[in-house]
């Protein structure tokens, strides 16, 4: 009796034995599944953020008019005003303070760097070709990757950063913040050796008129272009 006793709970708990490995199989499988999909899911908005990013960046490589306030590490560094090809950018050095003036549509002609406070005047001294992308995250990075959002000044951004691989190669990592509504970068976070500069800029689009642009009033002002 006692043996037939034994065999029924040995038997009885065998099954259970068997049922609970299958349960934990099962949950396992299901953690597994759930893990799998999630990161499915994870990519696959990754790759909708990047495809936003870049639709954004060639918003931002077709704007017409706009003005950018520059500075870094929170002191001003200058100003750059453009309307349809023509762009203006103040310019710092040792010796004076000026204004550099292009119309992109012709800059073999249309070069000029003046300074008001010294009253003199240089043309055709550079030969670029200056568009909005200075302003993109097509200028800052080569390659990124997409790395989160996050609101700055009260503007809602995307975050691209220097990939991991390259992060360990060359010590370095930048974080571009990117404006949802303009697509340009409004904040540019480089960290180096410990140290990090933030490079900001402060945009207003739609505000730049014909006479912000104009050509200046070089009158008085002496010529040193060399001829």
């Amino acid at each position: 009796m006692k043996n037939d006793i034994k065999k029924y709970i040995l038997k009885n708990n065998g099954i259970a034995v068997y049922a609970l490995i299958i349960i934990i199989m099962l949950i396992i499988i299901a953690i597994a599944g759930i893990i799998i999909v999630l990161r499915i899911v994870s990519s696959n908005d990754v790759e909708s953020k990047m495809a936003e990013i870049d639709e954004l960046t060639k918003k931002a490589c077709n704007t017409t008019n706009f003005s950018v306030i520059l500075k870094n590490n929170g002191e001003y560094s200058g100003k750059v005003i453009y309307k349809d090809g023509i762009f203006m950018q103040e310019i710092y050095n040792a010796e004076y303070n000026s204004i550099f003036w292009s119309d992109t549509r012709s800059i073999e002609e249309n070069n000029v760097i003046y300074s008001d406070e010294n009253r003199f005047y240089v043309k055709n001294t550079l030969n670029i070709t200056w568009n909005p992308e200075k302003f993109t995250i097509l200028n800052v990075l080569k390659t990124y990757e997409y790395s989160g959002e996050k609101e700055y000044d009260g503007i809602e951004c995307y975050l691209v950063s220097t990939p991991l691989d390259e992060v360990e190669k060359y010590g370095y990592k930048t974080t571009a913040y990117i404006d949802k509504n303009t697509g340009f970068v409004i904040r540019i976070e480089t960290e180096n050796n410990g140290l990090t500069n933030v490079s900001e800029r402060e945009f207003s689009v739609g505000t730049v008129t014909d006479h912000d642009v104009a050509y200046p009033d070089l009158t008085g002002y002496t010529d040193r272009t060399v001829y």
